[in-house]
């Protein structure tokens, strides 16, 4: 098989020559917004150390805390292995985040991965664990390949990127089948809306079992020798997410990923990694357009929110200042990167002489060539750069509600119609304006056929938030998954799999380069047979 480098300077790379609205597609895990989960609070918490009452009591070798890829991965093997599985998932269905990811970074046991990973470990800034890396790549293709040959998955290899079973429209429903195959067949005893809560040790500070609530809030112990953590994560905790990573925006990932499987690990002792906060920052969203699709069509409702995937507007941060090469947003990751370092949203600026130029000959007219990295599900039927923007201005006057959205006839007018220093503001536009006349952003070094001018007004000011997929990391462990405590001792019979095993991968952020799916199949292949033979 053909060996190619996803590492994280290479993956933007690669998405940047894909040009002006260029897709990088197949490579990020987009997860969807629900499951049949109920939403609840982020921060409404158990806490970990409150006493439960214990209804009933039951018995297994090993017990899985988490039913997505990972804990699918890890449990199945198990017991295919020979153990007794208990797999507990909070919510009603199984799969998580994995029944929306597009690829996975594979590669071959005898591939020569020393150039890869020494790149790998260099764009971290060498705060990452390089065992670990080796020890994902090197059973990758082991672990994919156990899914196709023994369990009947369709993995399409290109290069070094296998894409997984099914289509935008049928993967969820053709992977939570393979899924549900998987524990059947395997003897695997699924409990579902069950979470985990409370970790139980021995005499000897092993474990002993776990303590989890049912859907009804009874108390439910599993007996067993060895655990894995495969709980997803704590995107949807705000709070822990702004203590953790300092940023304060939305989740577009499962909303039952608030941590308490890290909690559970952190309360009887279990190390947070050196590096703990990293999140998947990608995609941008503007909170106007629900509001806007009640008034008007699908299309024109969502004009705001293409301007945010546009590199020909200018961003402003809250306080009216320009912070970045807007032609970052034809990389979401770094689009969502580089708003997030400057705080939870920013402002795209448009002008009526911008949007006259969509009205005549819509995203092509400001010299856009290929379709932006907009998310398929928010593109319109027969979507087109081509087509015009019928009548923009209203629904732009629409979105200008004073929260989402401003508008003002001057500059001077929109800073302080938004809360904004004036003189700021204008002198930012009246800037960008001497860039756009030039060709030179001298400022930003954004590319000449990307500075269109704004010109006339009126102007608008868009509100844009970044969407956080998923947090990334949360519990040290050694390149076998094992957890490790707070003196860096494996703590005997728990391993953590999936993203709470992240950390030693990155040194901040995820990138969604095919690597967070990599992670949870392989390293659940992995721990289920570490598991298997620990219990025997």
């Amino acid at each position: 098989m053909e060996k190619t480098l996803w590492n994280r300077r290479g993956f933007l790379k690669a998405a940047a020559l894909v040009g002006v609205g260029g897709t990088f597609a197949g490579l990020t895990a987009c997860a969807p917004s629900s499951t049949s989960q109920p939403e609840e609070d982020s921060a409404d918490k158990t806490d970990q150390q409150d006493t439960i009452e214990i209804t009933r009591t039951e018995s297994f070798d090993i017990v899985v805390c988490g039913a997505g890829a990972s804990g699918i991965t890890a449990a199945v093997h198990a017991a295919e292995s020979g153990a007794r599985v208990a797999l507990l998932e909070k919510a009603g269905e199984v799969g998580g985040s994995s029944l929306s990811v597009v690829s996975a970074l594979v590669r071959n046991p005898d591939d020569d991965l020393t150039e890869e990973v020494n790149e790998w470990v260099a764009d971290s800034h060498w705060r990452v664990n390089a065992e670990a890396i080796y020890t994902l790549l090197r059973n990758s293709g082991t672990a994919f390949s156990w899914l196709q040959d023994n369990h009947g998955w369709e993995l399409t290899q290109n290069g070094g990127m296998w894409a997984l079973p099914g289509t935008i429209q049928t993967r969820k429903d053709v992977r939570t089948e393979l899924y549900q195959n998987m524990i059947t067949s395997s003897g695997v005893s699924l409990f579902t809306n069950m979470t985990a809560k409370q970790l139980i040790l021995d005499e000897s500070g092993a474990i002993a079992g776990v303590i989890a609530l049912d859907s009804d809030g009874n108390g439910v112990q599993f007996d067993c020798k060895a655990l894995t953590i495969a709980t997803g994560g704590y995107a949807a905790n705000r709070e822990m997410v702004k203590e953790a990573f300092g940023f304060d925006g939305i989740c577009d990932g499962l909303p039952q990923n608030i941590g308490e499987g890290l909690e559970m690990a952190w309360n009887i002792g279990a190390k947070k990694p050196i590096n703990f906060g990293g999140q998947m920052l990608h995609q941008t969203l503007t909170p106007c357009t629900d509001s806007l699709l009640e008034q008007f069509d699908e299309f024109p409702a969502r004009y705001p929110f293409f301007t945010a995937y546009l590199p020909h507007f200018m961003n402003v941060t809250e306080k009216g200042r320009r912070f970045r090469n807007e032609d970052l947003v034809n990389i979401p990751d770094a689009a969502a990167n580089s708003s997030a370092f400057q705080g939870a949203f920013h402002y795209v600026v448009v002008s009526k002489t911008q949007l006259d130029k969509l009205a005549e000959g819509g995203m092509a007219a400001l010299g856009v060539t290929a379709n932006p990295p907009i998310p398929p599900r928010f593109l319109p039927a027969n979507f087109s750069i081509e087509t015009p923007w019928s009548d923009p201005l209203p629904v732009f006057e629409a979105a200008a509600n004073g929260e989402n959205g401003f508008m003002g006839n001057t500059f001077q007018e929109l800073a302080e119609a938004a809360g904004m220093d004036p003189a700021t503001f204008e002198t930012e536009c009246k800037n960008y304006e001497q860039y756009c006349a030039s060709g030179n952003d001298s400022q930003l070094g954004k590319r000449p056929e990307s500075l269109i001018p704004l010109e006339e007004g009126p102007y608008f000011l868009i509100k844009a938030e970044q969407n956080n997929l998923t947090s990334w990391g949360g519990l040290a462990t050694d390149a076998q998954y094992r957890v490790y405590d707070n003196d860096d001792n494996p703590i005997p019979g728990l391993w953590a799999v999936g993203i709470e095993a992240g950390s030693n991968l990155y040194n901040d952020t995820y990138v969604g380069n095919g690597v967070g799916i990599c992670l949870a199949v392989t390293s659940g292949f992995l721990t289920g047979g570490a598991m298997a033979e620990f219990v025997a």
